[in-house]
Formats: structure tokens, sequence, C-alpha cells
């Protein structure tokens, strides 16, 4: 079953500890790239966490944000780095002196500096917090899961009726391709009937014809390769796990097939055929650049 890369997912929880939100969202990505935002009491738990997000997405961009309004205790305390703050005042006050500055100078670069406040994690409770991230995580991953995996059904589908459609193109060749050997044929035949006779005397002619005869006359082994491509891709579409990159390679070889086909023909509804089987690919291509 197909899963898209986007999707969203939100998970709200609400104790004794305060109120706990998690959200998610993901974008396509060539490989799994995780980026999290956490309040700074949860940052030691980030290794944990990814490992998390890993083992429910396997490609995309996946962005999760912690959020906590807390009810009464933090699992932190928090507090003034004073020796740090005295040390700027003094290197503050003759620059205030001097240029006649207003004393809310100094308290504005205080406030603008990271080191001014201390955070100290406090361990009482940690195994407590470690499961509301790991139940809030979890949560919000299935919620992202169900849209992508809803998203994938869609995509399912649409592609499922284009290979229909190229099914259809194939046949229609494969029911084209013994014509275009007659025409082949009989075209040789023709040239080979004037040199016997005598009214050619044009060797060259008859080389290039035998050479075109023998390098397009038959189309058979890029159908068979076509169809056998064709048949593994919708192996791998309907599988219980599907491979994004897998479907993507397959597409690849089918259009290296198609193209093959285009060029060794010159059958006009063989060629209008083949165009369009590549319009097709080249458009499944294009949705499954979003699947997992």
């Amino acid at each position: 079953m197909l899963k898209s890369m986007t999707g969203y997912g939100r998970t709200v929880l609400q104790n004794e500890l305060g109120q706990f939100v998690a959200e998610v969202h993901s974008l396509n990505r060539k490989h799994l790239e995780i980026s999290l935002s956490l309040p700074h009491e949860f940052q030691k738990f980030e290794s944990q966490m990814r490992q998390w997000i890993g083992e429910h997405v396997k490609r995309g961009r996946v962005h999760l944000a912690i959020s906590v309004k807390y009810s009464e205790n933090l699992p932190i305390n928090i507090s003034v780095n004073l020796p740090f703050a005295k040390k700027i005042k003094e290197a503050c006050d003759p620059l205030v002196q001097e240029l006649q500055l207003p004393d809310s100078f100094i308290s504005s670069i205080l406030t603008q500096s990271p080191h001014l406040l201390v955070y100290e994690d406090q361990n009482e409770q940690e195994d407590a917090y470690k499961n509301i991230l790991y139940g809030l995580t979890i949560s919000s991953l299935q919620s992202l899961n169900e849209m992508r995996s809803k998203e994938g059904l869609e995509l399912q589908k649409d592609i499922q009726n284009r290979m229909d459609e190229i099914a259809i193109h194939m046949q229609d060749i494969v029911e084209l391709a013994p014509k275009q050997r007659l025409t082949f044929r009989k075209k040789l035949e023709s040239v080979l009937n004037e040199f016997i006779l005598g009214s050619s005397k044009d060797e060259g002619r008859i080389l290039q014809e035998v050479c075109l005869f023998a390098e397009k006359v038959d189309i058979s082994e890029e159908i068979l390769r076509l169809c056998s491509h064709q048949k593994q891709f919708l192996e791998v579409l309907m599988a219980a796990e599907t491979s994004g990159k897998k479907l993507d390679f397959l597409l690849q070889e089918m259009l290296r097939e198609s193209n093959t086909i285009c060029a060794k023909s010159e059958d006009a509804e063989i060629i209008h055929h083949s165009i369009d089987i590549k319009t097709e690919l080249e458009r499944i291509r294009e949705q499954i650049q979003n699947v997992e």
C-alpha cells in the first residue's frame, strides 16, 4: 500500500502535570530528515525521540514540535547567573557614564544575554516526562501516518488507472507489431528484386535496407521487457510495504523500453501509442516522487 510523504498530525495530552501538545508534519525528501523543536527541559530526550520517529517514518522531512503549559511545578530550576550579571554591569558602567546613556541600556544588554539565566533539570519525575513524550510522539506519528496513508490510497488509485491505460496501449502495439514487420519485409523484398532484376546496381542501398530491417523489424523483446517491468511495478504497488525508490527504478526501466520501441518503429500508430505510454509514465513518476 502506498504511503505519501506529506502529512500532518497533532496530539494533545492533559494530566496533573500540565497540558502537552505535539505537532508533526512531513514533506517529501529522498532520505529521512528529522528536525525537533523542544522545550529546554526536554532536549535531553532528543536522541530517543529521533529513534522513535525513525521507527515510524522511513523517508521524508519530518518536523516535530512539543509545547507545554505546566500546571504548577516545572521540571527545571531557573536561577540568575549573578556573577555574570555583575561583570556585564561593571563592563557597561563606564560606557553609560561616558555617553550618558539611560540606565535601561544595561538592562537591555542583560535581558538579551543567553547566559543570564541558568537552567537545572529536576530528575525526580524524569521517567514520567519521558513516558509522556513517548506517548505524545507515537500518537502524533500515528495521526501523521493515517493522513499519509489516505493520500497514498488516492495516489495508488490514480496510478492504477494510468497503468490500465498503459496496458491498453501495449495491447495495441502487440497487435500492430506484425503489421510493421510485414511492411519492412515487403520493402526489403522490393529492393532485392530490383537488384536481382538488374534495375538497381546500388549495393550500398541494399546493405542499408538489410541493416535497417535487422535493427527495426522486431520490437518483441522490448515489448516483453516492458510488460515484465509493468507486472513487477504492479506487484510492488499492491504490496503491504511499498518502496517508492523501487517504483521509481521500475518506471525508469519502463521509460527506457518505451523510448526504444518509439525509436525502432516507423509505424505511425505504434509511435503514437509509445508516446502515450511515455506520457502516462512521466505523470506516474511525478507522483511517485511523493511516495515513501
